[in-house]
């Protein structure tokens, strides 16, 4: 299956991704700070209704594994921390990891909003098997995201500070000072 051109993703709140993951060999494979995330693939050939375990490569580093059937899916309320991601030096794609009883690294949930990412790495709404780890983004989850941000991001608008007080209504109300007025408690 051929992946849709950008132009047909046009409009679509959710894409279907692919999390790689580089396990270490041996011994090494049972330290968590070892274990990595390759990138993130994009398209319907990663779609998948249950989240499976395809082993790419083995070899005696280590084994490279895709993991199917997880998804982008985009909120309108998010809108401006899709625009602040994509305003970064370099953009990314946060992964949601859970280590698991065979000391596996599992992706459990993917997004592109830093205040979701952060929601899901406060360690009151999560397990403390899990964390938050990020990729650089893919251009082509980019340019879908850059049209949902500038359809639907509006800036804020800047709040006035109140009205500014003249010099004479903050004197009369406080207070005259002279700039000569000594306020060493001195004499002059």
């Amino acid at each position: 299956m051929e992946q849709p051109s950008q132009s047909e993703w046009s409009g679509l709140k959710e894409l279907p991704v692919a999390v790689v993951v580089g396990a270490p060999a041996g011994e090494a494979r049972g330290d968590h700070r070892r274990w990595q995330i390759g990138g993130v693939l994009v398209g319907e050939r990663f779609g998948s209704d249950t989240r499976e375990k395809v082993l790419m490569r083995s070899g005696p580093d280590g084994e490279l594994f895709m993991w199917r059937g997880l998804r982008i899916r985009l909120e309108r309320s998010e809108a401006e921390d899709y625009f602040l991601n994509l305003a970064e030096e370099t953009p990314v794609v946060y992964v949601v990891v859970r280590w698991t009883d065979d000391n596996e690294l599992l992706p459990v949930e993917v997004t592109v909003s830093l205040g979701e990412a952060q929601a899901m790495d406060s360690t009151d709404l999560r397990s403390v098997d899990e964390a938050v780890r990020t990729v650089p983004m893919p251009p082509e989850v980019g340019v879908w995201l850059a049209e949902f941000a500038a359809k639907h991001y509006v800036p804020r608008k800047k709040k006035k500070r109140g009205k500014k007080r003249s010099s004479a209504l903050y004197d009369a109300a406080v207070g005259d000072f002279s700039p000569d007025d000594d306020w060493s408690g001195g004499t002059k």
